[in-house]
This record gives C-alpha cells, structure tokens and sequence, in this order.
C-alpha cells in the first residue's frame, strides 16, 4: 500500500479507518505525519485494546494528537461509525459530544 500514499497530486487520497488501523498494528498519527495530504477523509471508529470496539474517545487511537493535524492532513470529512453498545442512539449522542469538544459538529 505505500506505494499508493506516495503518488502525486490529488490522484490518490485515502479514507483512513482509525480504529480498524490501530487495529492492525498502524500508528494512525505516524502515517498521517509521512503522508500529509493523502488522508482527507477519516472515518471515526475507536479501538480498545483487549476489548474491541468503543465509543470515540474511550479508546487508544490518539484523538488528541489526530485532530491537531487535520491542517497538515487537509481533512475535509469525517465519518462516525459506531459499531458496540446496547443504546446506539446514547453512543451515538457521546460521540457527538466527543467530535464537540474538537470543533467538528
């Protein structure tokens, strides 16, 4: 795949699933950081390890650090999933207020 974040231009972009990356083994922050640009769109899922899905900010992606480079990734969307809980409209209402607290409501 690192081939794709280096080509030039607005060819590529990617939507980058936080959670399911963590998931993985990616440090979401350190592929924003090596490829600025390329993440414009982010789709919001938490990850807790040893515990699986969460809401936004319960977590361990790094929220905090993500959302200080949303200039550097030009961020222009966001899409919330929010996969766990028994009263989804309640999580739903949590990550509302989480995004709140970052300006991005």
């Amino acid at each position: 795949m690192t081939i794709y974040y280096k080509k030039p231009g607005p060819i590529w972009f990617f939507q980058l699933d936080m959670g399911h990356a963590l998931e993985a083994g990616a440090d979401c922050v350190a592929y924003v950081k090596k490829y600025p640009g390329r993440f414009s769109s982010w789709h919001l899922t938490d990850h807790k390890r040893g515990v699986g899905d969460v809401e936004l900010g319960i977590g361990d992606v790094d929220y905090d650090q993500l959302f200080t480079l949303t200039k550097v990734a030009d961020l222009e969307d966001l899409v919330v999933e929010q996969e766990t809980g028994a009263d989804r409209f309640a999580a739903c209402k949590r990550n509302y207020e989480f995004l709140n607290k970052y300006g991005w409501t």
